[in-house]
């Protein structure tokens, strides 16, 4: 139990469950928090959908007036935010599981709500970010 690589109570809990199926009492009854903590992220990812798409129908108005300068083109980077914290989640992962190593695979096993939310900002800045550089007018040569 020691090496489940499980930490904050889990190992015990484990135990515990292990220990009410040996002897065939009723396991103690788990926890109900984080279905709610899955329904807030699902809920997250939703409304993170929604504001990327009214994002997308608005770019027209977003680049009124915008030409393409360095200025612009910097303030579209943060759109990337999501895109690099979805390649790099399984370090920052083994960072949180002290130093271990942590497949990208094994974290949307470990918490699936979690990519369902980051995958969801990740295509919608990406939809945003095509769109408003699709919507942007080359500068203009005096």
């Amino acid at each position: 139990m020691a090496n489940t690589g499980l930490s904050h109570g889990h190992a015990s809990a484990l135990a515990e469950r292990l220990i009410a199926l040996i002897e065939g009492t009723p396991p103690p009854p788990a926890g109900t928090p984080l279905v709610v903590v899955d329904a807030v992220l699902l809920l997250l990812a939703v409304a993170t959908a929604a504001l990327a798409g009214r994002a997308v129908l608005h770019s027209r108005r977003w680049a009124a007036g915008r030409v393409v300068r360095p200025w612009t083109l910097v303030s579209l980077l943060p759109l990337l935010a999501p895109l690099l914290l979805l390649a790099s989640i399984h370090r920052v992962v083994g960072a949180l599981y002290r130093g271990r190593d942590v497949a990208w695979i094994q974290v949307a096993y470990l918490y699936p709500t979690f990519m369902v939310l980051l995958a969801t900002a990740t295509l919608g800045s990406a939809a945003v970010l095509v769109a408003r550089l699709v919507r942007l007018r080359p500068r203009e040569r005096a």
